[in-house]
């Protein structure tokens, strides 16, 4: 069982929502170990996933920025924990 920490535990392959600032429902992701998302390393509070389905026209965190400028399905990002809901509870 491996375990992904940054002064934090989540369990590499949890099943997560992935939730707005206002708790809307945005999409769903999969846990992964990395420690640096599109160059950047990961600080405290941040979950490193791998996108599973997403709503059209998802800004991705300021703080981690992609490409595209868009979150996209299959892609990796890091989205903050406090904004993630364990599908498993």
């Amino acid at each position: 069982m491996q375990v992904f920490s940054v002064l934090i535990y989540v369990l590499v392959g949890t099943e997560v929502d992935l939730l707005s600032t206002k708790g809307v429902l945005l999409g769903h992701g999969v846990v992964t170990g990395q420690t640096v998302v599109h160059g950047y390393e990961l600080t405290y509070g941040w979950v490193p996933l791998m996108v599973k389905t997403i709503k059209a026209n998802v800004k991705p965190w300021a703080e981690f920025p992609t490409l595209s400028g868009e979150v996209e399905k299959d892609s990796f990002v890091a989205w903050p924990k406090a904004y993630l809901k364990s599908k498993s509870c």
